[in-house]
């Protein structure tokens, strides 16, 4: 008897997964027009922007307005490696080590 009430349970369940399938189920709709809202569902102006990277670098931009936003980033790396020298005759190890790492945040507001 249990295992007849198990397939009832998978069977409902698959039967309401193919039912629902057709179906779109979304948190929030889109409105039909163009207007767009904030996280906090007041009305903002928009413009399209695109996305693309020139010579390895993300850049955001509009033509249009102008408007250009980008990341830039600076590492500074130094190594050493000590050959031919006998254990114990220098206390200096060889390795790598970043230093000056700088992370950018570059925009370009108008045209002009």
């Amino acid at each position: 008897m249990e295992n007849i009430k198990k397939f009832q349970n998978v069977f409902l369940t698959v039967l309401f997964c193919i039912a629902s399938a057709n179906t779109a189920v979304f948190a929030q709709e889109e409105p039909d027009d163009d207007t767009r809202y904030n996280q906090y569902g007041v009305e903002v102006e928009h413009f399209p922007l695109k996305a693309e990277s020139q010579n390895n670098i993300l850049v955001i931009e509009n033509k249009e307005k102008g408007f250009k936003f980008w990341l830039d980033n600076r590492v500074q790396m130094d190594g050493a490696t000590y050959f031919g020298i006998p254990d114990g005759y220098t206390k200096m190890s060889g390795g790598v080590s970043l230093r000056r790492v700088r992370m950018a945040v570059k925009s370009q507001i108008n045209k002009d």
